[in-house]
């Protein structure tokens, strides 16, 4: 058989190979903010529990919530909302470890797993990430670059708060609903 037989094979191999990696990233990606999906998530938070039971490590969720985002969307429009989510899931990306997990949960919720990390460690990101978004600015965009947007975060420990996935995702939710109602732009830890 000829050269040229088997480059053609070997094209469409590599061909193959670049779209079932493409559909991989799609599956996992949440298509607006480019961060995990909540599914990719759910998976990821499984094993990070599984890994911490076994070797008997900590592990902190961070539940975030964008403040007054409805006000937001409803007085600028849909297109300023998505480029707020952008925004912002670029500002809590960049505030975090190469280990931790970022995920949009859905609407204007995002989520992060920071291994290896009790909640006092944590803090010190949560407060990064706090104070990242609180800096955002919109110039040259659909929202007037004097608007200023901030989160509330809940945050709960594995093991010492939640024995499972759902207690743990559960108190972080709780935690960042009490940081709501504390007035907002703040951090809640479960339990305190």
């Amino acid at each position: 058989l000829s050269f040229a037989y088997y480059a053609s094979i070997a094209l469409d191999r590599g061909t193959y190979y670049r779209m079932s990696e493409d559909l991989k990233k799609i599956s996992v990606t949440d298509s607006l903010t480019g961060l995990f999906n909540k599914n990719y998530f759910q998976e990821r938070l499984f094993e990070e529990i599984e890994r911490s039971k076994r070797y008997n490590e900590p592990f902190t969720l961070f539940m975030i919530d964008i403040d007054d985002f409805k006000a937001l969307n409803d007085k600028y429009g849909h297109l300023a909302g998505d480029d707020a989510l952008k925004r912002v899931a670029r500002a809590v990306g960049d505030s975090v470890r190469s280990i931790d997990v970022v995920s949009r949960w859905g609407g204007e919720e995002f989520c992060v797993i920071l291994p290896y990390t009790n909640k006092a460690k944590a803090l010190f990101t949560a407060e990064r990430i706090r104070r990242s978004i609180k800096d955002i600015r919109f110039i040259g965009g659909l929202i007037p670059p004097d608007v200023t947007i901030s989160v509330s975060v809940g945050m709960a420990e594995f093991p010492a708060d939640a024995s499972d996935i759902e207690d743990l995702v559960n108190k972080s939710d709780k935690a960042m609903y009490l940081a709501k109602a504390k007035g907002k732009n703040t951090i809640i830890s479960y339990g305190k």
